[in-house]
């Protein structure tokens, strides 16, 4: 959760679950397709090659000092025609002026005035128009300091980079500035890749610098896996010389295997039994869009989302024995918000509100309207979205 880790989305859009050298061709900046649709279809620059890339480093500035600092992955491509999200006005222009052959119109050249560009040509404001650097909405790549560090070489000093041209404003005002979010920039541009040096650092001295390991696994993924099992192997044979203290088991602890479906990973959490004094209910939501509807279990899609009432099993709910978890009928399995399973219910006159018990967070239902989507957590704040009330079954 980003809640908890303050860094946002994946290390890779569509290949999460993949095991391959593809989060090497990220990290080296090399040219990649993007994918921004279920079928994958691949999106490129508007004469269909190969898009090229760029790292920004980025902070949202959600601690005090300004930080934590990371990096985004964009990608100079057209507009996503294949994706089910509706074009803006401009994108649907971009699509229809496209050239024989053309997946966009092209953007003109560097002092090209109107005339698009030719193949070879760069385009003359990468950052506007219908060919630009963007991130994959929805599903943005992004890089820690500790990683682009294998392949880039900058300074960082109390969780601050620096020590590459484009990074001069990252300092410390960033925890006074008022600004909400902070992009690399250079020069008569508002984003832009840093100019840092790639890194030449190398162990031991006089061997690969570590920017040609990093080249060589992202251009051969045989010398990748060729150099990942042994070095596996090696450390989970590395031990300890006096051994390992046993430690007590740990019972009723339950740590679920994500799900390749689902976005969120629901924390280990300690199983509780539904408290069987407590007669079964149905919940619903104070929010006007989820008038008539109650939370469930949707058994189509694994989710917990909100649908019309029927009564059925999957809309049921008990309280634990903990009183900490709300375990749906039908699944057995406790209600999860973000990962969260563990709530403290607060009483709100008639209503009840679930504060999650890790992150202080209530459970917020003002974006679960449409079938599918689900609830999230957000700050207290008394919202009808955030009051639940009992309806018990007939």
């Amino acid at each position: 959760s980003v809640k908890t880790s303050l860094f946002p989305y994946l290390w890779t859009s569509s290949g999460a679950f993949l095991f391959n050298n593809d989060y090497y061709k990220s990290i080296t900046g090399q040219p990649r397709w993007v994918f921004d649709d279920d079928d994958c279809h691949p999106i490129g620059d508007a004469y269909g090659k190969k898009p090229k890339t760029r790292w920004l480093a980025h902070s949202r500035k959600m601690s005090k000092r300004g930080g934590p600092v990371f990096w985004i992955h964009e990608n100079h491509v057209c507009p996503a025609k294949y994706n089910p999200r509706e074009l803006k006005d401009f994108e649907k222009v971009c699509i229809d002026e496209a050239g024989p052959g053309m997946l966009c119109k092209a953007d003109p050249p560097p002092g090209g005035g109107e005339i698009s560009r030719t193949p070879d040509q760069p385009d003359g404001n990468h950052n506007w128009g219908c060919e630009k650097f963007k991130v994959i909405s929805g599903r943005d790549e992004i890089a820690l300091n500790c990683e682009m560090g294998l392949y880039r070489e900058f300074e960082v000093t109390d969780g601050v980079i620096h020590g590459c041209e484009g990074l001069e404003h990252f300092n410390a005002s960033m925890a006074s500035d008022v600004k909400k979010s902070i992009w690399s920039k250079l020069p008569g541009s508002p984003s832009e890749e840093p100019l840092c040096e790639k890194q030449r650092l190398a162990e031991p001295a006089g061997s690969t610098p570590l920017y040609l390991i990093m080249e060589e696994f992202a251009n051969n993924q045989t010398t990748w896996i060729n150099e990942f099992f042994p070095t596996l192997e090696k450390m989970m044979r590395n031990g300890y010389q006096t051994g390992l203290t046993q430690v007590p088991e740990i019972s009723d602890v339950y740590c679920p295997v994500p799900e390749v479906s689902k976005n969120d990973f629901i924390l280990c959490y300690k199983a509780s039994q539904p408290d069987s004094q407590y007669p079964t209910f149905m919940l619903g939501n104070r929010h006007s869009d989820l008038s008539g509807k109650v939370y469930q279990y949707n058994t189509d899609t694994g989710l917990f989302d909100f649908a019309d009432l029927t009564g059925s099993s999957n809309q049921l709910w008990q309280l634990s024995v903990s009183g900490t978890q709300v375990i749906n009928a039908a699944s057995g399995q406790p209600l999860a918000v973000e990962g969260y399973v563990d709530f403290v219910v607060e009483q709100a006159g008639e209503d009840y509100v679930a504060v999650s018990s890790v992150n202080g967070q209530a459970i917020d239902c003002k974006k679960a309207k449409s079938e599918g989507v689900e609830c999230s957590t957000s700050a207290k704040d008394d919202s009808a979205s955030q009051r639940f009330f009992l309806i018990y079954p007939n």
